[in-house]
């Protein structure tokens, strides 16, 4: 949208509140605020946080590590199975090729026997005892695991399912896995690292 010099349309506040410094219509397009999308999103992190705490109990109130335990049983009891998967981001070992700190033609066939961003997975079963390779250590090898097996030729990874993001599919296996997502990036991992 081309800014002009009137007032916003259907907008609460001026020019000033309705574009940014950078020129940009800082609202969309069916012509709500940002404050507004704010407010909706307080209100679904609202709602994601009654769901996690009906699942692990209050923060705080149950150990982290029976936490994750009751996330795993809830998980497997609830994801519909085919579950695609793909990576939120690339994978620690890819970043150097990515960034341009490795060569690029090393890492066209390095992505035949790792696991990529650019690759989905099928969901084969979720794990909490396998150590997985692919993850960034600390709180994340406590992380559930979801054993995969890529679609491109079958090949079979262990991935961090924090590290994980459902591709297509049911809306409830997005909401599940995202779900545990937040809470082991917002709640687990901290309360990990802190003893």
């Amino acid at each position: 949208m081309a800014k002009s010099g009137k007032k916003s349309d259907g907008y609460r506040g001026g020019e000033e509140e309705a574009w940014g410094r950078d020129g940009r219509d800082r609202r969309d397009l069916r012509g709500r605020s940002r404050a507004d999308d704010e407010w909706a999103s307080s209100d679904a992190d609202d709602e994601r946080d009654r769901r996690i705490a009906a699942i692990v109990g209050a923060q705080g109130e149950v150990p982290p590590v029976e936490a994750l335990d009751r996330f795993h049983a809830h998980l497997v009891k609830n994801l519909t199975l085919p579950c695609l998967l793909t990576s939120h981001d690339e994978f620690d070992w890819e970043e150097p090729y990515l960034r341009g700190d490795a060569s690029k033609r090393e890492y066209g066939p390095l992505k035949k026997t790792q696991p990529s961003h650019e690759d989905e997975f099928e969901l084969v079963t979720l794990l909490t005892d396998a150590k997985n390779a692919w993850s960034m250590g600390g709180a994340w090898e406590r992380s559930l695991v979801a054993r995969t097996r890529r679609i491109a030729d079958g090949a079979q990874f262990d991935l961090p399912l924090a590290e994980l993001r459902v591709v297509g599919g049911r809306a409830r296996n997005h909401q599940l896995v995202h779900d545990y997502h937040d809470w082991f990036n917002e709640r687990f991992a901290p309360s990990m690292e802190k003893g």
